[in-house]
């Protein structure tokens, strides 16, 4: 039988019971070792005693030993674990001790009794009181028996066998070694796992730190932002019952529309810090194959009526499929082709909007024709509730491109702006390619379609 073979045959004895009892997988490797090598000892002094022609009762006495270290793969693969460590930890030791007494000892029993106690600290040290008793247990009978061998004589005659301490000692030396490796496994498992704990700690403080800065910028949010339109919606209030009261009509109509006007800021700020909640609530994003085609139709339809008030020319190249979330995706499509068109004076607004997909990454430009950005404002722009502009310049509440650096920054992407004052923005991002079960393509990307 070759090395591979028996290599195969002794891996298949280690993973007896693995499958169904994960959890306690290092504990059954150990048992299902310590059972097949005390075995194979066993039988090998079984051997060495018919060759010897020694008396029946030393036959079965090992028997009995062999019996009790072979049925222990036998109950793992039963899935009684509970049974084998019982047999190891709390029978093995008394049947050891009756072996003396019967015997007379001196075949390694010293070795195999301390192998024991080392057994039963790492199969029991979960269980203290459980490993304490078989410990108290175990050593009044070992104390006790050689008590009565240093009294009287064994049972029996006094059995010399020339080449069980030998066979007593080579097991015990092995059984040692895989003890030491067990509890080292262990050990590194615990580090394994404190470790994971301090990462998991780290990771949830970073997250509590950013939690914390985001509860600023709400706190900032609602002593000021919402505080603005609200103080407009009561002053003009208060002028139109002045008005009304006073019967005086001719400026009523204005002062209705700054009213509504500041209405109007407050919905788009609670609205927008409502997306907001729904990235940062921490819920885990389900992601799908997305056709990106798809999804700027519905894009248009959520900005038709812009779109048709400004004569907008949205030009979009065949766009490919994408493994994302697909809301996501349209607040990062929607945000920055709304600005585009917001954020422009032209006659006719220009938006493209291209893309690149290879094997790393997905490429994605939305260009328009607008007013431009300056250089210093590059970075400002991304930022939580941060406005190049009035609210009575251009309606908004500076959350969009923030909420958009923040999605992509969770997808592990990045986005930048070039822009020229009065010429016009390009807003490129790189999405990383995530691998879904089938691998995604990259479709042609010819010429653009308008819609």
């Amino acid at each position: 039988m070759g090395l591979e073979k028996l290599i195969s045959i002794w891996n298949s004895i280690r993973i007896i019971g693995v499958k169904n009892n994960t959890q306690d997988a290092l504990s059954l490797y150990l048992l299902n070792q310590i059972g097949v090598l005390g075995g194979i000892a066993c039988v090998l002094m079984l051997i060495i005693t018919l060759m010897l022609d020694f008396p029946g009762v030393y036959l079965v006495m090992v028997s009995v030993l062999g019996l009790t270290l072979v049925i222990i793969p036998i109950l793992n693969f039963y899935h009684k674990t509970h049974i084998s460590k019982f047999i190891i930890g709390e029978l093995h030791p008394p049947l050891l001790c009756v072996f003396i007494l019967i015997s007379g000892g001196d075949f390694g029993e010293n070795s195999i009794f301390l192998v024991s106690i080392f057994m039963i600290f790492i199969l029991f040290r979960e269980k203290p009181r459980r490993m304490f008793r078989s410990y108290f247990v175990s050593g009044i009978m070992y104390l006790g028996v050689h008590m009565y061998m240093f009294l009287y004589e064994p049972l029996f005659q006094v059995i010399d066998n020339p080449y069980d301490n030998f066979i007593a000692f080579i097991v015990c030396a092995v059984w040692l070694i895989m003890i030491i490796a067990f509890n080292q496994q262990q050990n590194n498992k615990q580090k394994e796992k404190q470790d994971n704990l301090i990462a998991e700690l780290q990771t949830k403080n970073q997250r509590l730190k950013k939690t914390s800065e985001e509860l600023e910028q709400f706190t900032y949010i609602a002593s000021h932002d919402l505080k603005s339109p609200l103080r407009t919606i009561i002053s003009f209030l208060d002028l139109i019952r002045r008005d009304v009261q006073r019967q005086r009509y001719d400026d009523l109509m204005g002062k209705l529309d700054f009213a509504r006007s500041g209405a109007e800021q407050m919905n788009f700020l609670v609205t927008d810090i409502l997306e907001y909640s729904k990235i940062t609530n921490g819920k885990a994003r389900k992601k799908k194959i997305v056709d990106l085609q798809t999804l700027i139709e519905r894009v248009k339809f959520n900005l038709n009526d812009i779109i048709q008030r400004k004569n907008v020319d949205l030009y979009v190249f065949p766009l490919p499929k994408f493994y994302c979330n697909d809301t996501e995706m349209v607040i990062i499509f929607q945000n920055l082709i709304e600005n585009g068109i917001k954020y422009n004076k032209e006659a006719r607004p220009n938006v493209f909007v291209k893309a690149h997909l290879d094997d790393q990454f997905l490429t994605l430009q939305f260009i328009d024709n607008g007013i431009g950005i300056e250089e210093q404002y590059f970075e400002k722009i991304f930022l939580f509730f941060k406005r190049l502009h009035t609210s009575e310049t251009y309606k908004g509440t500076g959350l969009g491109l923030g909420l958009c650096k923040k999605i992509i920054d969770d997808m592990g992407g990045t986005i930048k702006v070039d822009s020229t004052v009065s010429v016009g923005s390009t807003f490129t991002l790189k999405l990383p390619v995530e691998r879904p079960e089938k691998p995604l393509q990259e479709e042609n990307i010819t010429e653009p379609a308008s819609i």
